[in-house]
């Protein structure tokens, strides 16, 4: 799937913001969200529908349920994108953030989904 920027992926994976709770560990949550922080020096702005706005907001109190802290609406769009990653298996986009190869492989450890389901066949 392509996306044309990041509001449009933000738009576009806006729906499933009320599942993020169920689909990670929340210790792998907070990974991400420890190595990658929304309250860098660089702000950055983004217009969204509103429809994805009500979304993403309503997935915070479950997020703060299972994190077990306090989730800003950047933390639920930050955590939005980890799942974009996931998706896509795109985790040698760390590189690019200037992490440690402590943090980078941390994060790689993090970024897969929790499937209880999955059983191997051999």
């Amino acid at each position: 799937m392509e996306f044309s920027g990041l509001e449009k992926i933000i738009d576009t994976r806006s729906a499933s913001a009320s599942e993020l709770h169920k689909l990670y560990r929340p210790e792998d949550m907070k990974k991400h969200l420890e190595i990658i922080p929304t309250d860098g020096s660089v702000p950055l702005k983004v217009t969204i529908l509103e429809s994805s706005y009500d979304a993403i907001d309503d997935s915070i109190p479950s997020l703060e349920e299972v994190l077990g802290d306090s989730v800003s609406f950047a933390n639920a769009i930050s955590l939005l994108l980890f799942d974009l990653v996931v998706e896509e298996n795109r985790t040698e986009f760390v590189t690019k953030f200037n992490l440690s190869m402590l943090d980078a492989k941390a994060y790689k450890g993090a970024a897969k989904r929790a499937d209880g389901k999955v059983v191997p066949i051999r």
